[in-house]
């Protein structure tokens, strides 16, 4: 893994607003993907001092990201019992 900043890629995308454009917002990206990037961004949190807008703001992308993960299991899931 490359060595990010806390105020890496990632966090940069969330800080920014453009978390729209994050490659886990796209449709289609790989579950696993996804559990890695809700991983990278709880290292990022672990390094950010609590309270501050930084971590506020990251655990908010964290709860998007984490439901969206979500979203896309139970779908899945939703179209394997479908197919049986």
């Amino acid at each position: 893994m490359a060595n990010v900043s806390p105020r890496g890629t990632w966090e940069s995308q969330t800080m920014s607003g453009h978390s729209k454009n994050a490659p886990s917002t796209v449709k289609g990206v790989d579950e696993r993907a996804r559990l890695a990037h809700i991983r990278t961004l709880w290292e990022q949190l672990a390094r950010l001092r609590e309270n501050s807008i930084e971590y506020k703001a990251m655990v908010r992308q964290i709860r998007k990201e984490a439901d969206a993960f979500s979203k896309a299991v139970e779908s899945r899931t939703s179209k394997d019992k479908g197919k049986e």
